[in-house]
């Protein structure tokens, strides 16, 4: 947790290019591919090798990284620990091209569940409407959001409680076929660019928000 407000109070700081999700997401790439070079990188992650230079080098300086002059980045022990929380809270996250229908209406889609305690928290904290508008707000061009449980998957009425269950369709079939039997709150991001930009503002969304709600229980 505190990685993540460091990595939080900087990005509001200076405004990099990259962002928190760019930070998540380059160290589980690390974790699944082991060392990478910034031109790897900038393609995965789809930014310039300059902005790539720039975020390692804040990482590094943050104790995420550190760099082997052959190999590239290689994620350290503190930069595990920060992949384990985010893991933690967000049980999977998956990107689609093309998946159209009728709820589903942008080119690239990302599904992101969450642990559903915090997935509670955060519905009573922003509401339905509060969260798609947040995470319109970091990029996205529309959002879903919905409840998994053992029965099926269902979008959530503007008060947050189950509504018209979705099971059936393509984007219950995406949560139910990931899903273990812990029940869930998912957040579906919809971009008209990439699939990173799907994920991107879903994440920076959850991540801003966890945040917010652990200042609120320590105060």
């Amino acid at each position: 947790m505190e990685a993540l407000k460091q990595i939080y109070s900087w990005k509001e700081r200076y405004n990099p290019v990259y962002s928190i999700y760019h930070v998540l997401k380059l160290l589980s790439l690390l974790i699944e591919e082991g060392p990478l070079g910034r031109q790897l990188i900038s393609k995965t992650l789809n930014i310039g090798e300059g902005s790539v230079r720039g975020l390692i080098r804040k990482m590094k300086d943050l104790s995420l990284v550190n760099i082997d002059p052959v190999a590239g980045a290689y994620i350290t022990e503190k930069g595990r620990d920060l992949v384990n929380f985010w893991r933690s809270i967000v049980r999977f996250s998956k990107c689609y091209s093309g998946v159209r229908n009728e709820l589903i209406v942008w080119e690239h889609i990302s599904v992101t569940c969450i642990d559903y305690r915090v997935g509670v928290s955060v519905v009573e904290r922003n509401g339905v409407l509060g969260i798609r508008d947040s995470v319109i707000r970091y990029g996205c061009d529309g959002a879903i959001i919905m409840l998994y449980d053992s029965k099926g998957v269902y979008l959530l009425d503007s008060s947050g409680n189950p509504d018209i269950d979705i099971s059936g369709s393509q984007l219950g079939s995406i949560i139910t076929s990931y899903a273990s039997k812990d029940k869930m709150i998912c957040i579906s991001g919809g971009s008209k660019n990439s699939c990173l930009d799907a994920e991107k503002c879903v994440w920076d969304f959850i991540a801003e928000i966890i945040l917010k709600i652990n200042e609120g229980q320590d105060s």
